[in-house]
């Protein structure tokens, strides 16, 4: 049996396509929404598992969290969304819940200058947030979601560019394709709720 393509690091773009295909029961358009996507350049990381992880990211990150924010923004609800870009651990990819040491000031003793700051950023949007449903505050660009805007916060250091709002609606196309994939696999007899 075949590895799976977010597992496999020497993966190539050539040999992504087909497994995606599979995978999401996908056409290859779909898959090439995946391949010209900038990642970092990384020793022993090709460009298929790239690729790969930014699909699995969609899938089980990125599109799920934003398809939860549109909706919730419907209802009036304060939503304020954010993506963190910086690895304390020197990884070449933020994981799941590296933030945490970020949000809650318990990064390592080795953590620069940079890092600390960006660490206070991260911890006093929380608190702000958890005080008053609103984490904006001096020197904070964040936006709260509406219906049709998706703005987000990028949590960096300032050496890689600093705190900046992007677009959330930049994954759109992936995001499309994501629910319906779900919609299928999930609620096949009553495809149609997450789209």
């Amino acid at each position: 049996m075949a590895r799976p393509f977010f597992d496999d690091r020497s993966l190539s773009l050539e040999d992504f396509v087909p497994l995606f295909v599979e995978k999401y029961k996908s056409s290859q358009q779909q898959a090439e929404l995946y391949l010209t996507e900038s990642h970092p350049s990384w020793p022993g990381y090709n460009d298929g598992w790239w690729s790969g992880e930014r699909a699995v990211t969609d899938q089980n990150f990125y599109c799920t969290s934003n398809f939860a924010r549109r909706n919730m923004a419907k209802l009036g609800l304060p939503i304020f969304g954010y993506v963190l870009a910086h690895s304390s651990s020197g990884a070449p990819i933020v994981q799941h819940s590296d933030d945490l040491p970020f949000v809650f000031r318990n990064l390592t003793k080795h953590a620069s200058a940079e890092e600390q700051q960006l660490s206070a950023d991260m911890a006093m949007s929380w608190y702000r947030f958890a005080a008053s449903a609103d984490p904006r505050g001096p020197n904070c660009p964040w936006q709260q979601q509406s219906e049709e805007a998706a703005p987000i916060l990028k949590f960096q250091v300032a050496s890689q560019g600093g705190n900046q709002v992007m677009d959330g609606n930049y994954r759109d196309r992936q995001c499309a394709f994501m629910m319906e994939w779900f919609d299928r696999n999930l609620h096949p007899e009553t495809s149609g709720i997450f789209v």
